[in-house]
């Protein structure tokens, strides 16, 4: 990282150092909570985004084709669950394709490329806000292992981490950053946005009773679940997976 409190690395690239850049985007996201949440309640938004996203569907499929292009490596876009106020895109990293998150949504069929009992990746995963111009960044470990006690069965996890840390994603991370920012899209430090919201004066509703944990500030401006959640999925490794029909990501190859 590029000091103790930075969560994305790349301070010591920017003009001012971190402490500048945090400033401001210190004041980005109290202007963006006071425009969005005039009541200060989780799931409160000032009015309905989804007709008219400040991120539309185009700027995203461009980012993830420039990203691949600039980073030479897959994107991944995956749209964000119901409660989510984001899309994802998923730069893989450390890995080969096709990518974890291929097989985990279908897209491939494990028996073409599965061959060992597990696999490790790493990606960036870019969460771009559907009720504004900003995007976070997390570093995620990707996880999968065939069954032992199931043949024919597989379990990926995805392990989201509190910032990027990984030092073979730095460069990559920093590119993103500068992209994102050609794009006109603030970027907003995972160290800003991993802490209790009502440091912004923000009130969690029925969070805490639905997810366990007061809601963070990232929870009202991108996803829905805590920044270090889990998510586990079981899958059958020839491919096919007995999940009800989801909408499927889009592939971006460099």
């Amino acid at each position: 990282m590029g000091c103790e409190t930075c969560s994305t690395g790349g301070c010591e690239t920017e003009a001012g150092g971190c402490g500048t850049r945090k400033a401001a985007q210190q004041e980005i996201l109290q202007a963006l909570v006071q425009e969005l949440y005039p009541t200060g309640n989780w799931g409160e938004l000032s009015r309905d985004w989804t007709a008219e996203p400040p991120i539309g569907a185009r700027q995203t499929l461009a980012l993830a084709e420039q990203l691949a292009t600039a980073l030479k490596v897959p994107v991944y876009i995956q749209p964000g669950g119901e409660e989510d106020l984001c899309d994802f895109l998923y730069v893989l990293c450390v890995g080969r394709e096709p990518g974890i998150v291929e097989l985990r949504e279908g897209l491939c069929e494990a028996t073409s490329w599965v061959e060992a009992d597990r696999l490790r990746e790493r990606y960036l995963r870019i969460a771009l806000s559907s009720v504004c111009r900003a995007a976070c960044v997390q570093e995620v470990a990707m996880e999968l292992d065939l069954d032992p006690e199931t043949p024919g069965t597989a379990v990926i996890k995805e392990l989201a981490l509190p910032g990027v840390f990984d030092p073979q994603l730095m460069k990559r991370m920093q590119k993103t950053v500068d992209l994102l920012l050609a794009h006109q899209i603030d970027h907003l430090d995972m160290g800003l946005l991993d802490v209790d919201a009502a440091q912004l004066a923000l009130r969690g509703g029925d969070y805490a009773a639905r997810y366990g944990t007061p809601p963070a500030v990232l929870n009202f401006l991108f996803y829905a679940q805590p920044v270090q959640t889990q998510r586990t999925s079981y899958l059958w490794a020839k491919g096919v997976s007995r999940r009800a029909a989801m909408e499927l990501p889009v592939a971006v190859e460099a």
